[in-house]
């Protein structure tokens, strides 16, 4: 295999996936003047906290800069937490340069100050301060503080976007919760007023059901009744008529009882007559009898 593929894929398999954190971190842009304008590409990748080597080549072909001349380097942003990471200075060291004092900068920009320090070497030609390797490296310490700095924020602000869209997300779930409970109380409500309405058909019908069955019974109630009365009237009119034929027949008992009265008193009567006449008659022939004895007698 060729050293240079073999090398190429030991290269591949030795790469790191990148997290979220390195995506994060490769999406905020490196502060201006991070990276000099020239030297190797793998200085645009190199992480801030590594330091640009020595590269050795003759005088003046490069230069390390920071900023145009009179321009602040140590600039804080508005908005830049206080850190308190570094107290005694031992990561970055705040030095004085009189190049970046904007309070110098009318005295600079005079045409002769300016061509004297061309010459000099202290800037170039595009009025950029030079600067060693050393404070380019510390400078580039600083724009790491910078650059944390901007993807702290820019973390914060990510973190406070996912807890809004999470709080937002959760605020839908609960709205979709509360949608759904509303629909399912609802449809539990048709339900129940679909039951409730089903009870009062069927209460309803069965009280029409009570009701017909009532007015059958009082129907029937009102036949037995008058087929009572009538049979009572029935009985009363046949009691009536065997009463008066009871009496009829009591009157004509009576009648023949008084007929047999009178048969009888007049059967009496006649015999008593008979018996007088008969008294009469026998007293009458007694008289004749002693009378024609005492005749006898006396003749």
């Amino acid at each position: 295999m060729n050293p240079a593929c073999k090398q190429y894929s030991t290269d591949i398999i030795g790469l790191k996936r990148p997290t979220a954190l390195d995506k994060l971190f490769d999406s905020i842009p490196k502060p201006k003047g991070a990276v000099p304008e020239f030297g190797l590409p793998k200085w645009k990748v190199m992480p801030l906290e590594s330091k640009i080597p020595m590269v050795p080549g003759p005088e003046g072909v490069y230069n390390f800069t920071r900023r145009k001349l009179g321009e602040e380097l140590w600039i804080s942003t508005p908005d830049a937490e206080f850190n308190l990471s570094d107290p005694y200075g031992y990561e970055i060291q705040w030095t004085y340069d009189s190049l970046h004092d904007k309070h110098l900068l009318p005295h600079f920009s005079k045409p002769n100050i300016i061509r004297h320090l061309i010459k000099s070497g202290f800037v170039t030609k595009n009025l950029d301060a030079k600067c060693s390797l050393k404070d380019y490296n510390m400078y580039r310490r600083y724009l790491r503080r910078l650059h944390c700095d901007s993807i702290k924020k820019e973390l914060n602000r990510r973190t406070k976007q996912s807890i809004e869209e999470r709080a937002i997300l959760y605020a839908q779930e609960q709205a979709e919760k509360e949608v759904k409970r509303l629909r399912e109380r609802e449809r539990l409500m048709e339900l129940r007023k679909s039951a409730i309405t089903q009870s009062k058909m069927t209460e309803k019908m069965k009280l029409q059901k009570q009701k017909e069955k009532q007015r059958k019974i009082d129907e029937r109630l009102q036949a037995l009744a008058q087929k009572k009365k009538e049979t009572q009237q029935m009985r009363y009119i046949k009691s009536k008529a065997h009463a008066e034929i009871i009496q009829q027949k009591q009157i004509a008992a009576t009648d023949i009882r008084r007929q047999k009265i009178i048969q009888t008193l007049l059967e009496w009567n006649r015999k008593e007559r008979i018996r007088k006449k008969m008294l009469e008659t026998r007293l009458a022939h007694e008289r004749e009898e002693k009378r024609k004895i005492v005749e006898l007698k006396y003749i």
